[in-house]
């Protein structure tokens, strides 16, 4: 199996000024949301973050788990693909945070 689709990958975006976007792409599953989580919490404080979930192809309640804890310690928006618009919706992903299809969408939503 393709590395690259097993385990998440994050990587930054491009940002407006005061919000971090984070995309990720490949698969988040028990083991990656651990290393999904670690990279998140790293981040710098800062303003409002953006995770861009478009290059997902499978989101497990793990991988909810931890942005729902990211969500609790500030503003969090999510942007979503197919895949993780399921899940999330089913998990009650969109009481928690905000779901957006585009990019633009979520960091306006700030605006």
């Amino acid at each position: 199996m393709d590395d690259s689709r097993r385990h998440p990958r994050t990587r930054p975006a491009t940002e407006p000024a005061q919000v971090r976007v984070v995309a990720v792409r490949g698969e988040i599953d028990a083991a990656s949301a651990v290393r999904l989580g670690e990279e998140l919490l790293g981040l710098p404080p800062g303003g409002p973050v953006v995770v861009d979930l478009r290059e997902v192809g499978h989101l497990s309640a793990a991988g909810v788990r931890v942005l729902r804890g990211l969500a609790g310690g500030g503003r969090l928006a999510v942007v979503v693909g197919p895949a993780a618009a399921l899940v999330l919706r089913a998990a009650g992903g969109h009481d928690v945070f905000d779901l957006h299809l585009s990019l633009e969408d979520a960091t306006r939503s700030w605006s």
